[in-house]
């Protein structure tokens, strides 16, 4: 039987860069399992444990997406989002 490799996820525009995400996840645990998966297929990923630090990281640096704990502490996902 043949394993088949793990697809690569992409930039469309720069196939060469890996998709930049960024999770904000209060529950260590879960924030580190969503963290290694999403590398395992090849996501860039930077994981924070709360709203404020998330919001600082989304200002300063570029990501393609954010993944956010709605119950986030000192800020919510939804503040952050805005």
């Amino acid at each position: 039987r043949r394993l088949r490799s793990r697809p690569r996820c992409r930039r469309p525009e720069s196939p060469s860069l890996p998709v930049r995400l960024l999770v904000a996840e209060d529950d260590d645990q879960l924030r580190e399992t969503l963290a290694r998966g999403l590398r395992e297929h090849a996501f860039a990923v930077d994981a924070v444990g709360d709203g404020e630090a998330a919001f600082l990281r989304a200002v300063s640096e570029p990501y393609d997406a954010l993944v956010l704990d709605v119950l986030l502490p000192r800020r919510d996902g939804r503040t952050v989002c805005r």
